[in-house]
């Protein structure tokens, strides 16, 4: 005995394989980018202390790969930070590239 499918609906059939198209799409130009990156990305923590302030910690661990604004800018997405104030005691995480 074999099982004959039958597509009823066409429409939704059709949505559904370029859906999965578009996934499938996605999922294999996502493994081509991370694998052609060579960049190692670790993650330095450091609490806050007195006097510090986002710019000057972000210039001391940018170790020149991108433009400090650009950094400082990573620096908050990482550390969903929702502006540039930080105070003392806060755990900040910052992106080092090797």
């Amino acid at each position: 005995m074999k099982k004959h499918y039958q597509i009823k609906n066409r429409f939704r059939f059709f949505i559904s394989l370029c859906v999965l198209m578009t996934v499938l799409f996605a999922l294999f130009f996502t493994s081509v980018v991370s694998a052609g990156s060579s960049d190692q990305l670790t993650m330095v923590s450091r609490y806050v202390e007195e006097g510090d302030t986002l710019w000057k910690l972000s210039r001391q661990y940018n170790n020149g790969s991108m433009d400090i604004r650009d950094y400082i800018q990573t620096v908050m997405e990482v550390n969903q930070l929702q502006s540039a104030n930080i105070k003392s005691g806060d755990l900040l995480y910052f992106p080092q590239y090797n």
